[in-house]
């Protein structure tokens, strides 16, 4: 398991307290809504973009316009089993 350390205003550290024991699992479920929201929501995908830019640990891809191709890019050969195959084998 990771530690994360998260430096919270004071009254959110109050409300928070009586939960301390189940913090990780209430950050799960936040998260999980959080990309639920963030799939169906633009706008705060934007924010959240814009949010890692400015943190400076994050260095976003310049957007690429429909004219513009990618001849950087070329597909990688990977040998065995086809991911497909194997994803639908595991789920059974």
């Amino acid at each position: 398991m990771g530690t994360i350390r998260v430096t919270v205003p004071d009254e959110v550290e109050h409300r928070l307290k009586p939960y301390e024991d189940r913090l990780p699992e209430i950050l799960e479920l936040g998260v999980n809504a959080l990309q639920r929201r963030l799939a169906s929501d633009s706008d705060e995908v934007e924010r959240v973009l814009k949010i890692m830019e400015a943190s400076g640990r994050v260095i976003l891809p310049r957007p690429v316009s429909k004219d513009e191709r990618r001849r950087d890019i070329s597909p990688v050969h990977i040998d065995g089993r086809p991911v497909s195959d194997i994803v639908i084998e595991q789920r059974g």
